[in-house]
């Protein structure tokens, strides 16, 4: 090819990127945003809403059935998510991103009403599974519509702001999903959510167009080669067929090292009343009463053994406190808005490093934006720090220290999650809506089984060993990501699953 064709070729490229102005691009951003600050936004209420609607739903069970009834939720949510994520995606390819919001919304607005309306647990997890689903394309088709618009050079930046806004949902869930509860009810939430979602649905049907690029769609395909589907129903397509992408090394170690971020994460949060009962020497025995009940529940004489209890019981408003506290510094609540500044600082970073590294070799190398996230190689040491200083440290000071460790911990997992991120879209841009389906799936499922054998673990091995080993886990993250900034065009040789190259990307 000469050097005159390939300039030719690069500016019709780059054509495909200015078909929308800065600020239009910025309004498809901030509503692809909200969409997955509904889906994380929802799933941050429900936990601190969990003793409420126990207490609702299922007042006569023992004192620990709530925690089987809190994971069973959870994993009803985080199972459906992964399956909607993994459908939305593969159709937002063939019929475009718009349809699929505007299918995937509704269900999400009819299944938030129903949880609202659930009078017993097994339709609760019905509706709650159909409310996930319907939340789902904020996990996948926000991103393939970042990577739709924004160019390479561009996109870190962009999906940082997208991941920023979209852990705002985090951020502001702890708060006002205990607030409402607690003057209104859980079920007022729900509603909320639903009116949520339909305020975004108009946004999309007025604001938001296709995104995807022209002639790319499946459905584009189809009627260059003379088949025409059907208008009434869908075609039938294999959400799983996605899943193939994990056979790819370097998509396989993105997966893990997304993974190993969310696993400090949840390191430091699933035994959080175990960190605090540890901190302020309250008998472990009574840790379930403590945490389970709100702050306005009565506590019941028999579950009592000693005037102590009694005491402790009533003190219960001001755990109630720390544990917010702790909630707020960790989500990046309105007090200090920690984890929503980690993402578009890596995001922005990833990509000066990519402008940085492609004139420096004169070429791209796509591997070169992992570098923006050993910034994040202090993970660990988050994870084991708490550890041991829960285990040495009592009092304020001890909560003070590691309170610090949730800081980090909330920065240094976004760091490393954003540029993993935005690289998958980058090396497989024709399919970047389902490449981060594969990968959400995979980290869903794998957390999901990681936090379901994590306390048991605590409880038979102790909390500092159990953080050692995720400490050890997040440390062989950071290998595999210098193996692959230093093997990555290699491993992309051993199983080429259709990645992008510099001309089409």
């Amino acid at each position: 090819m000469t050097t005159e064709e390939t300039p030719l070729l690069q500016n019709s490229h780059d054509a495909v990127y200015d078909r929308f102005p800065s600020g239009r691009k910025k309004v498809l951003v901030f509503i692809v945003s909200l969409g997955a600050l509904v889906t994380f936004f929802t799933s941050g209420t429900f936990i601190p809403t969990i003793p409420q609607i126990v207490e609702e739903l299922d007042s006569t069970k023992e004192v620990i059935r709530p925690y089987q009834r809190r994971s069973y939720a959870v994993g009803v949510y985080m199972l459906a998510n992964a399956v909607g994520s993994l459908v939305a995606a593969r159709y937002s390819s063939f019929y475009g991103r718009r349809p699929i919001y505007l299918w995937w919304f509704p269900v999400m607005i009819i299944g938030s009403i129903g949880v609202a309306n659930a009078q017993s647990v097994m339709s609760l997890m019905v509706w709650r599974f159909i409310q996930a689903a319907g939340s789902s394309p904020g996990l996948s088709v926000g991103a393939g519509v970042i990577g739709d618009i924004y160019k390479l050079e561009e996109r870190g930046t962009a999906l940082g702001i997208y991941l920023c806004t979209s852990l705002l949902g985090y951020a502001l869930a702890p708060t006002i999903g205990g607030v409402m509860a607690y003057y209104w009810s859980w079920r007022a939430i729900h509603v909320s959510i639903a009116a949520f979602c339909c305020a975004v649905l108009v946004s999309i049907v007025f604001f938001f167009p296709e995104t995807i690029h022209p002639g790319t769609k499946g459905l584009d395909r189809c009627e260059r080669s003379g088949r025409v589907p059907s208008k009434v129903w869908p075609v039938m397509l294999n959400p799983l067929e996605q899943l193939a992408l994990l056979r790819s090394p370097n998509i396989l170690v993105a997966a893990f090292l997304n993974y190993t971020g969310m696993l400090t994460d949840f390191a430091l949060l699933v035994p959080l009343p175990y960190t605090i009962v540890r901190i302020t020497r309250v008998p472990r025995t009574y840790q379930p009463l403590i945490t389970l009940q709100p702050p306005h529940s009565r506590v019941n004489a028999t579950e009592l053994r000693t005037k102590r209890c009694w005491e402790r019981a009533f003190s219960l408003l001001d755990w109630a406190k720390q544990v917010n506290v702790l909630f707020l510094h960790k989500q990046g609540a309105p007090i200090t808005h920690i984890d929503p500044v980690g993402a578009p600082l890596a995001g922005w970073i990833s990509d000066k490093v990519v402008v940085k590294y492609k004139k420096k070799r004169g070429y791209w190398y796509p591997e070169d934006r992992l570098r923006a996230s050993m910034f994040s190689c202090y993970l660990p040491l988050c994870v084991l720090g708490s550890a041991l200083i829960t285990k040495y440290v009592p009092g304020r000071l001890g909560l003070t220290l590691n309170l610090i460790c949730l800081f980090l911990n909330g920065v240094g997992c976004d760091i490393a999650l954003t540029p993993y991120g935005t690289y998958v879209v980058d090396i497989l841009h024709s399919k970047s809506a389902e490449v981060t389906a594969a990968v959400n799936t995979f980290r869903m499922i794998a957390v999901a089984g990681s936090t379901a054998v994590m306390l048991p673990m605590i409880d038979a091995y102790g909390y500092l060993f159990t953080s050692f080993v995720v400490a050890m886990v997040a440390t062989a993250g950071l290998g595999l990501t210098i193996v692959m900034i230093a093997h990555g065009e290699a491993m992309r040789r051993w199983m080429d699953v259709g990645f992008s190259t510099a001309e089409n990307n």
